[in-house]
């Protein structure tokens, strides 16, 4: 019997493949390394197609709110940009533009696909993701038996496994947004796949897949075993275990060498950045973001890294991007730290809905919120390619589950 594919589904589908494996696809054309910022692009135009639609009818609670305090982050961030102009206007729009990807990787899935695909179209994309992982799982024992594809370091006597990414960390993120749709589009021929990606993600032998291949165990244990709700006091708990799992790499770039490492110097200025320019910060391109580093900032030249070996210029390493939450506390200050939480705040408590309707698009939809939160501690997660993966994703979900009385007619694919 043939299965037809909606037209929409197959986009979905064709968009999901594309992220997963962006990052071996940039080693064939560079064209592919603006797939994330396609994707955020699409999402702007899917929102003013659309936004009208959504705006006149009684949009719910958690849709206002994230408006308002997305509003007042971007409206903080430009204030200070405008009061202390540290860099130059191109460089704030494209700064600017890479905090907010998330949230148009969110709304392009919000508004782009049918509001029945996780429901209706399962079994397709099911059985892709399947395939995908069935792929994944050839080349991983062909890594284990041969090393063809090589590796960065061995780990606890063990080889990264690393495949033609870039970097483990971008095979683990791939891998994380594979079990994310496993688990969302859930039959009962995935579980075996969900569990193989799990051990395969884990080879990768970074901190945060240990941390997330913990939290997803613990995420299935709550919702199916014990028949609850993830809530914040678990979320600790989860949060105290991965500072456990992953203490021998905090512990020397943060306790040993607290304020000389690249990374412990980041976090601490970016501190002190929040009570030097109170409340506002510093504004967008300025600290600790890919834009800040790329022209060097001013800002780095006041709080002296120019006589740190690591930070002293743009072509010294990576150390002046792959952390996350500098970005905010730098750029933006407390108004803006706050309301970014904020925003993270309400889309957990609108995942948290989703539990009574469906448990395991509760628990997909969980797992990769967890997911880039235990990233975004050693690196940018909610500003690179991995978000975009993960926001078109909940974006489709925040659209069955989370709408409420919101009925938007005329998708781009019905």
């Amino acid at each position: 019997m043939r299965i037809r594919i909606r037209e929409g589904t197959l986009f979905f589908i064709f968009w999901m493949i594309l992220l997963i494996i962006q990052s071996p696809l940039e080693r064939v054309s560079s064209l592919f390394n603006y797939l994330d910022e396609v994707t955020a692009l699409l999402g702007i135009v899917t929102t003013i197609l659309y936004f009208r639609k959504f705006s006149t009818l009684n949009a719910i609670y958690y849709e206002k709110m994230v408006i308002i305090l997305l509003s007042l982050f971007v409206a903080i961030g430009l204030l200070a940009n405008l009061i202390y102009n540290y860099q130059p206007l191109s460089y704030v729009v494209q700064d600017l533009f890479v905090n907010e990807k998330f949230f148009l990787s969110v709304m392009l899935g919000f508004f782009i696909f049918q509001k029945e695909i996780v429901n209706k179209d399962r079994k397709q994309i099911s059985s892709v993701m399947r395939v995908v992982s069935q792929i994944f799982l050839v080349l991983f024992l062909i890594d284990r038996a041969t090393s063809l594809f090589g590796y960065s370091e061995v780990r606890y006597g063990i080889r990264s496994f690393k495949l033609n990414y870039q970097h483990e960390t971008y095979l683990a993120a791939a891998l994380a947004g594979l079990i994310c749709l496993l688990i969302i589009f859930y039959e009962k021929k995935n579980l075996k796949y969900i569990v193989i990606d799990t051990i395969m993600m884990a080879f990768t032998l970074r901190s945060k897949s240990f941390g997330a291949a913990i939290a997803l165990i613990m995420i299935a244990y709550v919702v199916f075993i014990h028949n609850g709700r993830f809530r914040v006091w678990q979320l600790l708990i989860l949060a105290l275990l991965g500072l456990l799992v992953g203490w021998s790499q905090f512990s020397f770039y943060f306790v040993d060498l607290a304020g000389k490492s690249a990374r412990s110097k980041m976090l601490t200025t970016s501190i002190s950045i929040m009570k030097d320019y109170f409340p506002i910060g510093t504004g967008f391109a300025t600290y600790a973001s890919h834009m800040a580093g790329a022209h060097y900032s001013p800002v780095y030249i006041k709080y002296g890294f120019q006589y740190i070996y690591e930070l002293r210029n743009s072509s010294q390493g990576t150390f002046f991007d792959d952390q996350f939450w500098p970005i905010i506390f730098g750029q933006t200050g407390a108004i803006g730290t706050v309301a970014y939480i904020g925003i993270l705040i309400v889309y957990f408590r609108r995942i948290s809905t989703i539990r009574s309707q469906n448990k395991y698009v509760y628990c997909g939809s969980l797992f990769a919120f967890i997911y880039l939160l235990i990233s975004s501690i050693a690196e940018p997660a909610f500003n690179n390619s991995v978000a975009c993966l993960f926001g078109v994703v909940l974006g489709v979900v925040f659209k069955q589950y989370c709408s409420g009385s919101i009925n938007i007619q005329g998708n781009a694919y019905e």
